[in-house]
């Protein structure tokens, strides 16, 4: 049988993650060894094979599979911790392993016991999620999605394109999105091998930023499934679907939290060796001058804003998932906040990094540029500007969000539910 992605450096052997302490250490060791390459991969638009197989061979593709398959099942807040740590040194990497974890997590959650304990298995061994969700053409018929399917005697058959398909140029699994033809907000899932005829993936992704996220179209001509290869997912109002739909928007957070500490890790090395005081001041050394100071401080209180928001958002996910009956409102608020902020520590931390370092770092060849493409490029995923209106609303009208969108529709918080106030204490 041939390897799924003729490009990819398959793992010999998949390590084992025994704590959520070693989950970090593992992080920590694999971020210094991606950090390096970060900026050539970027400029050269280099895919990270090499860096997946080893992604995968240190047991980090793991992290969130359930214990009761033989994963570590770590908390929300170590997987926050550690997709922050990955996107400081290479966001684009970071966002292949969100599109990965966000695919166990609707395993875990919807997909029928079988493919869920046939693919999780599968990931053990060092297989890959990729993300085909969006549609290349938005839907004429008022559907979520554009792709169908169309069901015969034998099985059933997708035909469709799908965009910004994240990962999928290293990926051994799409999870693909479509319409079911039922309710608003139903949809069916499909996690399909990439060797299945009729797939193909177009590398064709050329992003100002996070240009080497492995995305691409996806074409789908055709392709048959199992009756058992796909599922429905329904996000309803429920906690279990905020829960859903609030890991990834941490995971999220997390990226723009990385590359606000990557912009700030690089300020501070040059501000402290190579960066001379700004025209006008009278300090000896860049490390003296009250303006420079003043900045720097600003974004630290702005960093350690950012990281207050994120990691209450995981400890609420972690005590929802512990919970017989999770509150939808209190982890959407959560992680509304978090994406907010984070976000704007990001950009802040990017631009600044420039004003505060001079024409020094502006060489094409240092491509210190690519944190701010990388944070605003990512911030157009899921905009940050209908959140403010959702945290509005609830304090306002006690209105929570829908769990797919975080904004419309808007729906009465129940008094069991705490408000956004309560949330933000």
């Amino acid at each position: 049988m041939p390897d799924r992605n003729p490009n990819k450096t398959v793992p010999t052997q998949v390590a084992s993650i025994v704590s959520d302490e070693h989950a970090l250490a593992v992080a920590r060791e694999f971020v210094e060894s991606i950090r390096g390459g970060a900026a050539r991969r970027d400029l050269e638009k280099v895919l990270p094979h090499q860096e997946f197989a080893d992604f995968t061979r240190s047991g980090l593709g793991i992290l969130n599979v359930p214990r009761d398959l033989g994963g570590p099942e770590v908390s929300y807040r170590t997987l926050l911790e550690t997709i922050r740590l990955i996107a400081s040194a290479d966001s684009s990497i970071a966002q292949i392993a969100l599109t990965h974890w966000s695919g166990i997590e609707m395993l875990r959650r919807w997909a029928p016991p079988a493919l869920r304990e046939r693919l999780l298995r599968r990931v053990i061994l060092g297989d890959l999620l990729g993300n085909a969700s969006k549609d290349a053409r938005p839907s004429r018929s008022g559907d979520r999605h554009g792709t169908f399917l169309s069901l015969d005697e034998n099985g059933a058959r997708m035909s469709g394109e799908k965009a910004f398909a994240t990962g999928s140029l290293l990926a051994d699994w799409l999870y693909v999105m479509c319409s079911s033809g039922k309710s608003a907000g139903s949809d069916l899932v499909a996690f399909i091998d990439v060797r299945r005829a009729g797939l193909a993936i177009h590398d064709n992704w050329d992003g100002v930023g996070q240009r080497t996220t492995a995305s691409g179209n996806v074409t789908l001509d055709s392709v048959f499934l199992d009756p058992g290869e796909y599922f429905e997912m329904t996000l309803t109002d429920s906690g279990e679907s905020a829960l859903f739909s609030g890991v990834s928007h941490l995971l999220h957070s997390g990226i723009e939290l990385g590359l606000g500490d990557g912009a700030l890790r690089e300020t501070l090395d040059i501000l402290r060796t190579e960066a001379t005081p700004p025209r006008g001041s009278d300090a000896m050394a860049a490390v003296e001058d009250p303006l420079t100071l003043s900045a720097v401080g600003e974004l630290v209180i702005s960093q350690h804003t950012a990281e207050r928001a994120a990691f209450r958002a995981a400890d609420t996910l972690d005590a929802a998932k512990a919970s017989d009956r999770p509150h939808a409102g209190e982890v959407l608020f959560a992680v509304c906040e978090a994406k907010i902020v984070t976000e704007r520590f990001a950009l802040n931390s990017a631009t600044t990094l420039f004003e505060l370092c001079g024409s020094r770092v502006a060489t094409r060849s240092r491509n210190l540029d690519r944190y701010w493409r990388d944070a605003r490029t990512h911030s157009l995923h899921d905009a940050s500007r209908w959140k403010t209106v959702t945290l509005g609303q609830a304090a306002l009208n006690g209105r929570r969000p829908d769990a797919f969108t975080l904004g419309h529709p808007f729906t009465a918080i129940t008094p069991q539910e705490p408000s956004v106030a309560a949330v933000a204490d």
